[in-house]
């Protein structure tokens, strides 16, 4: 019998990262935000709901961010770019370096860098099955085609912009998958054959 899995996944918990919060406009840098409201969600409906509080104005800064009651706050820095402007990070509140990405498991308290959690945490290509792989997958073909990041039956159609040759290659990927997770148990060896 195997053993039993002792590492949470990454993404099946939280994931707080700065660009995306940057782009959908949760937080603007130079500016102060104030209880923004913040929600993670899956394909079963929301997992969970916070508000965010930020004070990015100088090249130093703040992000605070409430969920269930449980407050924290995690220090931001914006670093010089070779070529002009400027990258923010966040400080990892455990190791003190700097991420990007800050990820909350399921059953955590507080957010940290992938290195904070230390090999507590993995992510799911790490420990998940040749299904988890197969499902992941077609969902990355899925997400490429602007469909979502939906794990649906079937091809999406071709976007007006992609090429006929590009769309082959995925429609081939998302083929492969289909066919390993039709083949049930049998599929685990179509799964370690690349696409």
């Amino acid at each position: 019998m195997g053993r039993q899995r002792a590492r949470a996944c990454l993404e099946q918990g939280l994931r707080l990262d700065i660009n995306f919060l940057a782009r959908t406009k949760i937080v603007q840098f130079g500016d102060l935000t104030i209880n923004r409201s913040i929600r993670w969600s899956d394909s079963s409906g929301d997992v969970a709901i916070g508000a965010v509080s930020a004070d990015l104005i100088g090249h130093t800064g703040w992000l605070g961010i409430e969920i269930d009651g449980n407050t924290q706050r995690i220090e931001v820095i914006s670093e010089g770019r070779h070529l002009g402007g400027h990258q923010r990070y966040f400080i990892c509140p455990t190791t003190g370096e700097k991420a990007s990405v800050l990820w909350r498991p399921s059953g955590a308290e507080e957010f940290r860098s992938r290195l904070g959690w230390g090999r507590s945490v993995a992510y799911i290509t790490q420990i998940g099955t040749w299904v988890d792989r197969a499902h992941r997958g077609k969902e990355k073909v899925n997400l490429r085609m602007g469909n979502g990041d939906r794990d649906t039956g079937k091809m999406p159609r071709k976007p007006k912009w992609m090429r006929m040759k590009t769309y082959q290659k995925y429609a081939r990927r998302f083929d492969h998958y289909e066919s390993a997770l039709a083949q049930g148990p049998n599929g685990r060896e179509l799964m370690s054959r690349p696409a």
